[in-house]
């Protein structure tokens, strides 16, 4: 026989359960929303990427170990501004590094260390081509 301290005790185990599962539902979708925005990005870069040359321009907020460099850009006459966290001190102000963005949404921007080679010294930030390159150019 049910009774009214078993249905309290149902009703609070209830109650308990569903705030669980709506705590991780809420998780997984903000997890799902926020993988589906670094694809979108990924996948337009993928898609009509060019390369451009960035320069570090600035330091942003330091943190104990790290600090992240500001890179500006430039595509089609437009200025574009680019965060990379540096951990290893690698990054130094005015240094170049070519950067993958998006031609048709250019502040959709990329960055890899190990997939992209520091510009050599015939190429620079003010003599880049204004629509980037296609391929990433070397110095002959």
């Amino acid at each position: 026989m049910i009774t009214q301290k078993n249905k309290l005790v149902n009703s609070t185990v209830f109650k308990n359960l569903l705030g669980l599962i709506l705590v991780i539902g809420s998780i997984v979708f903000t997890i799902i929303l926020l993988f589906s925005v670094e694809t979108k990005e990924a996948k337009q870069i993928k898609k009509d990427g060019v390369y451009v040359v960035g320069r570090a321009t600035s330091i942003g907020q330091r943190r104990k170990s790290s600090a992240d460099f500001i890179y500006t850009y430039r595509y089609k006459g437009a200025e574009y501004k680019f965060e990379i966290g540096d951990v290893a001190s690698f990054f130094k102000k005015g240094e170049l590094v070519f950067l993958k963005i998006s031609a048709s949404n250019p502040e959709y921007c990329n960055y890899s260390e190990r997939k992209f080679p520091r510009p050599g010294p015939c190429i620079t930030f003010e003599t880049q081509p204004a629509e980037g390159w296609k391929e990433i150019p070397t110095c002959k």
